[in-house]
């Protein structure tokens, strides 16, 4: 599978068994684009994502399922792939990146900072003590942030958008040891 990129294929609505080819998924600059029924974009990250009821194919390419929730389309191999572990923020640029199959193009000045989605509970946005950064410059990659619960500094470990407020939070925290407190 040397050379053959990461994600589930999209199919078209009126013949789940055939996969789109990028091709037809591409923009004039080689890009991914928005794609009526398709292909939308995430208006909190700017990502593009799956629209709703899009099918992809299984990795064994004979099952055909909903495209799962969390995911995204990778904006050069057009694959449908999970958010968590392949999306990452860049703080020079202050853009989501994906950071699969973009080896050849990525060249980031500091190191990226992984993203996480909003906590949610039946779509409603669960309450958390996150708070913004005083300065964007201490927003990269294990800087020390104060943790909401305890005030002591932790490393910077991702980073996350509230669904609401649309504020880029940062995710560090401590841990108190049940035993010696």
């Amino acid at each position: 599978v040397i050379y053959s990129a990461t994600g589930a294929a999209i199919v078209y609505p009126d013949n789940p068994t055939i996969p789109i080819p990028v091709e037809e998924l591409l923009n004039e600059e080689g890009q991914i684009k928005p794609t009526p029924g398709i292909i939308d974009t995430d208006p909190i990250t700017g990502l593009l994502v799956p629209a709703p009821g899009v099918q992809i194919l299984g990795a064994d390419n004979e099952t055909v399922e909903p495209a799962p929730p969390l995911s995204c389309v990778h904006p050069r191999t057009g694959r449908v792939i999970p958010i968590h572990g392949n999306v990452m923020f860049d703080p020079n640029t202050a853009q989501f990146v994906i950071g699969s199959d973009n080896c050849d193009t990525m060249c980031p000045t500091s190191p990226l900072i992984p993203y996480i989605t909003h906590p949610s509970r039946n779509g409603a946005p669960i309450q958390t003590k996150l708070s913004q950064v005083d300065k964007k410059s201490d927003l990269y990659y294990q800087s020390p942030i104060p943790d909401p619960q305890s005030g002591l500094f932790a490393p910077l470990l991702a980073v996350t958008i509230h669904p609401e407020s649309k504020e880029l939070l940062p995710v560090s925290g401590t841990h108190i040891h049940p035993v010696t407190n």
